[in-house]
């Protein structure tokens, strides 16, 4: 145990500090062995506000969960033993079990059993993340040097094998040392477990989650150069483009940003086949690259029109990236904007029968209109409804 100059609630708002001296006074109570862990620790040893608070304790987890005060909700989640607790004055603590894991095989997830802070740990990926803070005896449990290596700024794996049991730690390693400026100690081991495929032992929404992750942090392009670097990811492109079709950064277009500039189909059908991103996003790489080549093909604006109208945002996002598209998605996005279709009622009042005669009268007037530029509105089909059919006639015969 370390006696530092260490304050955990230095971090904490007014709100939060209120509610985790009244915790620690009812740990101290009640003899719970509590502590706080993981990134919390981490960051505040960085002298960085932590994002969340996680707590975790020793002994009847679902009785101190119960017996917690001023508790207004409280998500529990039941496999893993973890609970989100949120108090009545708007603040809201992670309050978890300490547990240790078994792995029945490399890449599964594990199964979890009771445990000590200690025993907790040990089962955490990097050392400076297997620091805690224990808040009844006002001190820092650092068996694996953590303190240290945050010092130094490095990333180092707790046990032999991390990477092959558990591969998306390596996906973590590199975020963590891309937030924080720190070196991967474990690079070379790093290079060894990607050559050998290990993240064939884990599913696809697992791999997603990870890559979502990356792409959500500040440092998001560096994450994925790094993963360009240590071939986890392989790209076609030295860099990711910028594309003159989208309007903001957000999540989903960075993923998109990444989808564009893969080489790798194993990569390709994460995203392509998961249960985490949105419908429209996943069928936008599913189906781009078709729409792609009939694209690069087509010169006729009503036919470009036809096929971009049935396009979801991220189609256009995705197809932004061809510089040789760029003109024929900005006149479509031009078009589309001042574009509007004549309407049945009109036909109708002229006499025409509803049906197939209707669709096809305005499928031409959009032709004409699309690759002539020509304005054509109500007035217009009124004075010249017989050549407008003469025309469907001929073009049908």
């Amino acid at each position: 145990m370390k006696m530092l100059n260490f304050s955990i609630t230095d971090s904490l708002n007014e709100n939060e500090k209120y509610i985790f001296n009244i915790l620690v006074e009812y740990f101290k109570r009640d003899n719970i062995k509590s502590y706080v862990v993981g990134g919390a620790v981490r960051d505040n040893l960085l002298k960085i506000p932590p994002k969340d608070v996680d707590i975790a304790v020793e002994g009847d987890f679902e009785l101190i969960i119960k017996k917690l005060p001023l508790v207004e909700r409280v998500i529990y989640h039941e496999r893993f033993k973890t609970s989100s607790v949120y108090f009545k004055n708007g603040a809201q603590f992670d309050i978890i079990r300490c547990r240790k894991e078994s792995y029945i095989k490399n890449g599964s997830l594990p199964e979890v059993y009771p445990a000590t802070i200690v025993e907790d740990l040990a089962r955490r990926d990097f050392t400076i993340n297997a620091v805690a803070y224990d808040i009844i005896n006002n001190c820092l449990i650092d068996p694996y040097n953590g303190i240290e290596h945050i010092k130094r700024k490095i990333i180092k794996k707790i046990k032999d094998d991390s990477y092959k049991e558990d591969p998306t730690r390596i996906f973590r390693a590199v975020r963590y040392a891309v937030r924080y400026g720190f070196i991967l100690e474990d690079e070379d081991e790093i290079l060894r477990c990607v050559e050998k495929d290990v993240f064939s032992t884990i599913s696809y929404d697992r791999i997603m989650k990870e890559i979502m992750l990356m792409a959500g942090e500040n440092g998001w392009q560096q994450n994925i150069y790094e993963c360009f670097r240590l071939n986890i990811i392989k790209s076609s492109k030295k860099s990711l483009f910028h594309n003159k079709v989208e309007l903001k950064d957000h999540l989903n277009i960075r993923l998109c940003s990444i989808y564009r500039v893969l080489n790798d189909s194993t990569i390709k059908n994460v995203f392509k086949n998961n249960s985490i991103l949105e419908k429209n996003l996943k069928k936008a790489f599913q189906e781009y690259e078709g729409i792609e080549m009939e694209l690069l093909k087509c010169w006729d604006n009503n036919h470009i029109f036809n096929i971009l109208d049935k396009c979801n945002s991220y189609d256009l996002v995705l197809l932004g990236y061809n510089t040789k598209l760029t003109y024929k998605l900005l006149n479509y996005i031009n078009l589309k904007d001042k574009y509007r279709e004549i309407k049945a009622k009109c036909l109708l009042e002229l006499g025409i029968e509803k049906g197939r005669l209707i669709r096809d009268i305005i499928e031409e007037i959009r032709r004409v209109r699309l690759n002539t530029l020509l304005e054509i509105d109500e007035n217009y089909i009124r004075n010249n409804i017989g050549e407008i059919l003469n025309g469907i006639k001929h073009k049908n015969t």
